[in-house]
């Protein structure tokens, strides 16, 4: 049986050791062998984005944003966010969306650039596009395309339905949208436009990820969809009776093999891969997930979850079953 070596980071509230009780900085290899809680094990964690070139992970526990060193455990910066509910982050600054419709924008060490008053609703997902500019989406059912110069929205798209997850083509000339309905919406992105539209899920899709040209989604009716970008032929696999609430793929360097990740609100994590795959279920909502690989021959899980602080999980403490045994039902 195909075995990969994984490690998993995944934001909790219960399980695991915290930093706080540690009397040592972590090293890498504490993080491959053991369950280690990055700060208090009894938080929220609304959103979360990783920078594997840096190796951090920036959080947003509603009235402030963290940055943690997720190798070594190390808390690097930490500034008030209030009402912040998403995030994004590109290699000079990070962009957060407030529940009361405000769009922050800080640099990485937490300087205050900006902020833009949107509508008032809710600020769903953020994404920055390659050129800069941040592309939010809102409840109320509206994409908008937003220049941190000009501190305004230049560009903006009404779709009528709240929008619940956001995704940039491979190429970075397109947004991929999901929507409470379980629409994913192609938008160009120069010219802010629907190009195409594909029922996928039978109600809220709750994430989309895009690895080269392919495109996986999960949503609220607890399948998860594979397929090209375009969505021309959609294969869909089943989970269980719980919504799917995050993913994330890679294909992998080594062996050009699909890995992929979902979490779920039961608090079941999954990560498959040709052969098998890791099971670990946990007893809380699991917010947002990231895999990661870059400069390790491991591959790393980073998960968001509702109300357990932010842990690190290595796969020896989790399942490992074979194909037969069918990762999604």
């Amino acid at each position: 049986m195909m075995r990969l070596d994984l490690v998993i980071i995944i934001s909790l509230l219960h399980a695991g050791l915290s930093v706080a009780q540690s009397k040592r900085a972590k090293t890498t290899q504490d993080i491959k062998e053991e369950i280690i809680t990055l700060g208090a094990n009894d938080r929220i964690v609304y959103d979360q984005v990783v920078d594997e070139e840096r190796e951090q992970v920036v959080v947003s526990l509603g009235n402030c944003i963290e940055v943690w060193q997720y190798t070594n455990a190390v808390l690097l910066k930490s500034w008030s966010g209030q009402k912040v509910i998403s995030l994004a982050m590109n290699e000079e600054k990070i962009a957060g969306g407030t529940k009361d419709g405000h769009v922050l924008i800080w640099q990485r060490d937490g300087t205050l650039i900006t902020e833009i008053n949107l509508s008032g609703s809710p600020v769903t997902q953020l994404k920055f596009a390659i050129n800069g500019d941040v592309l939010a989406a809102t409840d109320a059912g509206e994409l908008l395309k937003l220049s941190v110069d000009a501190e305004k929205a230049m560009a903006s798209l009404k779709i009528g339905v709240a929008i619940t997850a956001i995704a940039i083509s491979h190429d970075n000339k397109s947004i991929l949208i999901g929507d409470a309905k379980g629409v994913i919406r192609t938008i160009d992105l120069e010219q802010m436009r629907e190009i195409a539209s594909h029922k996928v899920h039978k109600s809220w899709v709750r994430d989309i990820s895009v690895d080269d040209d392919y495109l996986t989604s999960v949503g609220d009716d607890g399948k998860l969809t594979e397929s090209s970008e375009s969505l021309a032929t959609v294969s869909k696999r089943g989970h269980s009776f719980a919504w799917l609430l995050c993913v994330d793929s890679y294909k992998t360097t080594r062996n050009a093999q699909r890995v992929v990740a979902t979490g779920a609100s039961d608090g079941e994590c999954v990560i498959s891969f040709p052969g098998g795959a890791y099971h670990s279920a946990l007893d809380v909502m699991i917010n947002r997930i990231h895999l990661l690989e870059k400069r390790s021959p491991r591959m790393w899980f980073i998960a968001a979850t509702h109300g357990r602080g932010i842990m690190i999980i290595p796969a020896s403490t989790m399942k490992l079953r074979d194909a037969t045994s069918t990762l999604f039902r």
